[in-house]
């Protein structure tokens, strides 16, 4: 059986980060400032296995990678079109008066198709749009879509990178058709279901 946490950033990002634990297998989604507290997560449960992932490489999703990884020797995984983004981590943290804040030790390429961590297989969406490099995570019936849909909301297009019509082709080629998910999972805010995207956000129905 999988366990699934959700921590939120204590700071001004309020970012969501998840983790999947199943066997003796950890993956950690979005390593941002909720950082300490997956950490804690992880000291008491000891897993054989940690891996972290990151949907897009802002820094509200990456900033906590460096830490985790030298405490734990884990690998990270992000699409290579945002490693740009997390090797200038630090510099975007300046842009919001945070110090401290260093890029990835070493980045893993997070490829488009089925990723198998143990007994953990999930299938990597690209959905760029938000970023160059952003993507979407799909494990069984949960759906991690990042910064790229929102409850009733979409990912901003305004930062480098940034396309309101890729944006918007990428949720509904790639995300509003599939079948079976019961849970959209955000980089920020509540939860959600595709229903109820599809049917009531205004930036999808034409109403924004």
């Amino acid at each position: 059986m999988t366990e699934l946490h959700r921590f939120e950033s204590p700071d001004v990002f309020q970012s969501n980060t998840f983790v999947l634990l199943a066997e003796g297998t950890m993956v950690v989604l979005d390593p941002g400032g909720a950082w300490p507290l997956a950490a804690a997560l992880i000291d008491e449960r000891r897993p054989k296995d940690l891996t972290l992932l990151a949907t897009h490489g802002h820094i509200d999703h990456v900033s906590g990678i460096r830490e985790l990884q030298e405490r734990y020797h884990a690998p990270a995984y992000l699409h290579p079109h945002d490693h740009p983004l997390a090797r200038n981590v630090a510099a975007m943290a300046s842009m919001f008066g945070l110090t401290g804040v260093r890029p990835p030790s070493t980045l893993t390429e997070l490829a488009e198709g089925e990723l198998v961590l143990g007994p953990l297989t999930l299938e990597v969406l690209y959905t760029p749009g938000h970023s160059r490099g952003g993507v979407c995570l799909r494990y069984q019936d949960l759906l991690f879509t990042g910064d790229t849909l929102f409850h009733l909301s979409i990912g901003r297009t305004d930062l480098p990178g940034g396309d309101h019509g890729t944006l918007l082709r990428s949720i509904k080629t790639r995300l509003l058709p599939l079948q079976g998910i019961s849970a959209v999972l955000p980089g920020h805010g509540p939860d959600t279901t595709l229903a109820f995207e599809r049917e009531q956000n205004p930036f999808l129905n034409g109403e924004l």
